[in-house]
């Protein structure tokens, strides 16, 4: 009986290989260049290894063009962009027929569908794309965020002062507690570790480590979805319910805690609040049910990608100042010269400030947060300059080839705000923000807040290498984390006020700035619990449907 169905499977074998040689209709273009793949099983021999620094999919291969891999015949086609001149135009006319974020397995498991960013191109994808323009989508906007973003930009400097060990935490908690103020009206633990932070941290690491395309076999072999949940192999199922559970509580907590303190009349003028107060019927301050989804939805979003990303962008940017102690010498020169040493930098300041606004625009280019867009998957095939993109293809663009194409930049791993200045004039390096439908929505105010915690961390602190006994500098090294937003690991640094004039400011801060009460007592903890067991629940259900 056993060699009957090993020759049965053979046969089968044999006529799909002689149909696909011999009997298949040839395309009339081919594919774009990419390593030649092997029968059946295509090329997931090329895919890129654990650690990948730039976290691409072309196989390591720098050429100008497309490139693509078929993965096995059940998984697919790749495609990856490295072409420098398609972001600003052509990539925009392609993201026309990119209908799908993504059709990863992994992701759908877990349900991150939900999130904007991975939605196909629906009315609720429009729906929240409005909710999120409206509030986010041009700098006049996002300006009257700036009393914010100053506040805690002061208490950054204020915990780097009084504890300089710990600064990659500062760092951290900096980006929450801008974010969450603004989105949720939440006001995080200043000093310790702030319970919904960590929740909500998880939720980023979880999600930054499914988007990332073909690195679980579920990728690969999409059937392994169908495998009841007590097989071997299945266990990426139990994953995806922890983390849905997960990513449910991190989205409905901050929003019920919103919606109390509405009815309580002590809430703090959010996105939150603002978009219940505009969609709400009646006087239970309550949206309608797909209205209240998408606030909740958005609302999560605007916090695990913003805060992910102004994370690592900081953290590259201490690392920079490592590296290049002549350009921070330079950028704390036209500070000091132009706002002076009795006061921090401001937003009115900016205009004034074009080398520090080059150096903002350098570090973006310089460490890529976001090396690769998240796949998209075509309902049709793209015939581009010639080469076929096949149906259901996964496209990325590869942005940080884009941003490190040395036809473009001169020196392009160089860290030279200098670039984007007469007489050089490089290009800015808009595309790591996206492109068409699915830009940043919170671009602007990204840029804002990057600009207020670098030009006032420059002006008070230097940074340096730390000295061993021996007086000999210790080495930081740029290592990268692996996931859809890639953070410098930790390294070794030194950081402290240049001189005693910045040591009075910095003392005054505490005055000027005082810290806040955290509402993280307030929060209904329960709740994680109730959306873990519920999944449960839904799992158990779908098996037995299955069973029967």
């Amino acid at each position: 009986m056993a060699s009957l169905v090993v020759g049965q499977v053979a046969i089968v074998l044999i006529v799909f290989l002689l149909h696909q040689l011999f009997f298949r209709n040839k395309p009339k273009f081919p594919l774009p260049p990419g390593p030649k793949p092997l029968p059946i099983v295509g090329n997931i021999r090329d895919l890129p290894p654990p650690g990948t620094p730039d976290s691409d999919t072309g196989f390591h291969l720098k050429k100008n063009m497309a490139l693509s891999a078929p993965l096995p015949c059940w998984a697919g086609h790749w495609s990856s962009s490295r072409t420098r001149r398609l972001p600003s135009n052509t990539w925009k006319r392609i993201q026309q027929r990119l209908l799908h974020a993504h059709s990863l397995s992994l992701p759908t498991c877990a349900d991150m569908a939900r999130c904007w960013a991975f939605m196909d191109y629906t009315d609720l994808f429009r729906q929240h794309r409005k909710f999120l323009h409206h509030q986010f989508g041009t700098t006049a906007l996002v300006s009257r965020f700036n009393g914010v973003q100053e506040i805690e930009s002061k208490r950054f400097l204020m915990r780097i002062f009084k504890d300089p060990e710990n600064l990659f935490q500062h760092i951290k908690t900096e980006a929450a507690a801008t974010i969450l103020k603004i989105v949720y009206g939440y006001n995080v633990e200043p000093f310790g570790a702030d319970p919904l932070v960590r929740i909500i941290n998880d939720v980023m690491e979880n999600a930054s480590r499914a988007m990332l395309p073909f690195k679980k076999p579920v990728e690969i072999f999409p059937a392994l979805k169908r495998l009841p949940d007590w097989m071997p192999g299945a266990g990426f199922k139990r994953v995806a319910r922890e983390w849905l559970a997960l990513t449910d509580a991190s989205a409905y907590i901050p929003y019920n805690h919103v919606g109390k303190q509405m009815e309580n009349g002590t809430y703090q003028p959010s996105y939150v609040s603002e978009l219940i107060q505009t969609h709400s019927k009646g006087k239970n301050m309550e949206p309608e049910e797909d209205t209240k989804e998408a606030i909740v939805r958005t609302a999560q979003m605007l916090f695990t990608g913003g805060a992910d990303t102004t994370v690592a962008a900081i953290m590259a940017f201490v690392l920079a100042m490592i590296h290049h102690p002549e350009v921070q010498e330079k950028a704390q020169e036209e500070l000091d010269r132009v706002v002076g040493t009795d006061r921090l930098p401001t937003y009115e300041d900016r205009p004034n400030l074009p080398y520090i606004s080059a150096f903002m625009k350098e570090m973006l280019r310089w460490f890529t947060v976001a090396p690769v867009n998240t796949a998209h998957k075509n309902d049709e095939e793209i015939i581009f300059r010639g080469y076929r993109i096949p149906k259901a293809s996964y496209t990325v663009a590869s942005n940080w080839w884009f941003l490190h194409d040395p036809k473009t930049y001169v020196n392009p791993m160089a860290f030279d705000p200098d670039r984007y200045l007469a007489p050089r004039n490089e290009p800015d390096p808009t595309g790591m923000f996206g492109y068409g439908r699915r830009i940043c929505p919170g671009r602007f105010f990204a840029q804002e807040n990057l600009f207020i915690t670098v030009s006032q961390t420059l002006a008070v602190f230097k940074i340096t290498h730390v000295v061993d006994e021996n007086g000999k500098p210790v080495e930081a090294v740029l290592k990268h984390t692996p996931g859809l937003i890639d953070h410098p690991q930790e390294f070794p640094y030194s950081i402290v006020p240049r001189n005693e004039k910045c040591i009075e400011l910095l003392k005054r801060l505490e005055v000027e700035s005082p810290w806040e009460e955290s509402n993280a007592e307030d929060l209904e903890w329960g709740s994680f619990t109730k959306y873990r067991e519920e999944h449960r629940r839904s799992v158990a259900e779908r098996g037995r449907k299955v069973s029967n």
